[in-house]
């Protein structure tokens, strides 16, 4: 097909409430930016939403890893950049760059697959994303691969899936799984280190009502490993590795 475009972009301008009390936008709101720059592009290519749905089908997040250089301020407008880097049998898988002006301050990947959204189950879908894999860039191909489940029985807090936690499918969205974890870190932590990288793979769904168990390690070198507990049935509904950095004047200010 002509005019496809292999690569998308889209700008956002960072509102005042996408910040933190510093007034630099969170790593849940680029992940939004970067799953809405995903929708428009799989629109484009033909297999979006509105493709899928038609035949009871959606696609399904199954892995989402992020890693900031600098984080954009209230007002600043950041550019996301993506494209289909890769397909294993029935995964495909996305990636992104951000951008502040001309410069890159981030990268992104995630990790595919489409549903039977009645059955409940993963289905194979012949999807032509009309992309040349080969020459497509893959910005971070071991993201996932050193994820494990923390040795640690550790609960540091428990909360209950709400109402307003949950997205079109009735599950609770995954940005809110990613929020439950950074929350689950003190303001004084937070005021003294930065997020840099951030590798979540979602195992379980999690419904309205359910209570979830976050546990997390102690830090090695600035690394945590944190998992998600459904309380009901002792599932592991995610698993993740946060790394972070000491804070600077310069973090998430523009160079000079």
């Amino acid at each position: 097909m002509t005019g496809l475009k292999p690569v998308w972009a889209e700008a956002y301008s960072v509102h005042s409430y996408e910040v933190d009390r510093e007034g630099h936008v969170t790593a849940p709101h680029l992940c939004r930016y970067l799953q809405e720059t995903a929708y428009y592009h799989a629109e484009h290519l033909g297999v979006g939403h509105s493709v899928l749905s038609a035949s009871g089908r959606a696609w399904m997040l199954l892995g989402l890893a992020i890693r900031m250089d600098r984080y954009p301020r209230w007002h600043d407008t950041i550019t996301v950049r993506t494209w289909p880097s890769a397909r294993d049998r029935i995964y495909y898988h996305r990636d992104f760059r951000f951008f502040l002006e001309d410069e890159p301050v981030g990268i992104a990947t995630t990790k595919w697959i489409t549903v039977d959204i009645a059955k409940h189950r993963p289905c194979r879908t012949d999807l032509d994303f009309h992309i040349p894999y080969e020459r497509m860039e893959k910005v971070w191909p071991d993201a996932f691969d050193h994820l494990r489940t923390p040795e640690t029985e550790d609960i540091r807090r428990t909360v209950e899936a709400g109402y307003l936690d949950l997205d079109v499918n009735a599950h609770v969205n995954n940005i809110r799984f990613m929020e439950w974890i950074l929350d689950g870190f003190s303001a004084d932590f937070h005021q003294t280190r930065m997020l840099m990288e951030l590798a979540i793979r979602f195992q379980a769904e999690a419904v309205f009502g359910d209570r979830i168990h976050i546990r997390q390690t102690e830090p090695v070198a600035d690394r945590f490993e944190h998992s998600l507990i459904r309380e009901r049935d002792g599932r592991e509904t995610c698993r993740a590795c946060s790394f972070w950095a000491k804070k600077s004047k310069y973090c998430g200010e523009r160079k000079a």
